[in-house]
């Protein structure tokens, strides 16, 4: 069965807000990029120090994965092509943020590529209107990208964000020129 592509962004909007919202409180003044063109083309939904560039991700599933997107209609999408240095990956049931530093997964994704498309590539049916259109992306368990790389936890608590597993970056992200 197809999602319809309003629902979709309906969902990814609500979870952006709530993530905005608690990255500043915790963080200070972000950057959102909401109404930028190139940015979200390229990917970036927002800055903030000491994050850098951030890509929102909103998923209201309770299974254990991430859904990483990585082709959509036959071309390089989501993961492969943002040019966010960290993925907030927001979990709205568990009230869970996983921040994950995107050049790390998207080099654990190339070094690992054969056996994870073989096992996790889950395609996704879309549709708006009378258009259809699919999306590929793996559906990888949460542990094996935690155990991988430093991932960020951070909790929904009371409106606060409380760091349950990782460590903060303790500087600014600089653009590395992805």
């Amino acid at each position: 069965m197809p999602y319809s592509l309003k629902a979709m962004m309906a969902v990814g909007a609500a979870g952006a807000a709530r993530v905005k919202l608690l990255l500043a409180r915790k963080f200070g003044t972000l950057i959102d990029y909401e109404g930028n063109r190139k940015k979200q083309r390229e990917g970036v939904d927002l800055h903030i120090s000491p994050w850098g560039d951030v890509e929102i991700k909103t998923d209201t599933h309770t299974g254990a994965n991430f859904f990483l997107e990585y082709e959509c209609s036959g071309k390089p999408s989501g993961v492969m092509t943002s040019k966010a240095n960290w993925y907030a990956y927001y979990f709205v049931k568990q009230g869970r943020i996983y921040m994950i530093p995107l050049n790390d997964l998207q080099k654990y994704l190339k070094a690992n590529w054969k056996w994870l498309t073989a096992r996790f590539t889950k395609v996704v049916e879309s549709k708006a209107g009378k258009a259809r259109w699919s999306a590929k992306g793996l559906a990888i368990p949460r542990d094996y990208i935690c155990a991988a790389m430093n991932v960020v936890v951070y909790e929904d608590y009371d409106d606060r964000l409380w760091l349950v597993a990782g460590r903060e970056p303790r500087k600014e992200v600089k653009d590395d020129g992805r």
